[in-house]
């Protein structure tokens, strides 16, 4: 499976954060680090596996067992948002 930015979601940037915005439910989420990251990556269609493989070369120090377990968390909590969408 893939996801990708919902198309409705606000974004704002300061500096190294994201602002997200679903306007729909009002839910607001700040990202930062590596949830920017994936957030910018999510602009097309992404899996979750090469989620994690490009968070571990932006972040080489990282754990590959942490950065697995942040991005399914992360990815879940944006799809009950409805800040990103699944996509084929």
């Amino acid at each position: 499976m893939c996801y990708m930015q919902n198309q409705e979601t606000v974004i704002r940037r300061v500096d190294d954060s994201v602002f997200l915005v679903n306007p729909a439910t009002d839910a607001m989420f700040l990202l930062d680090g590596a949830g920017s990251v994936l957030w910018l990556a999510l602009a097309e269609p992404l899996a979750a596996e090469d989620a994690v493989r490009l968070l571990l070369i932006a972040f080489p120090e990282a754990d590959s067992g942490t950065v697995s377990h942040d991005v399914d968390a992360l990815i879940r909590e944006l799809l009950d948002h409805q800040l990103i969408v699944e996509v084929q």
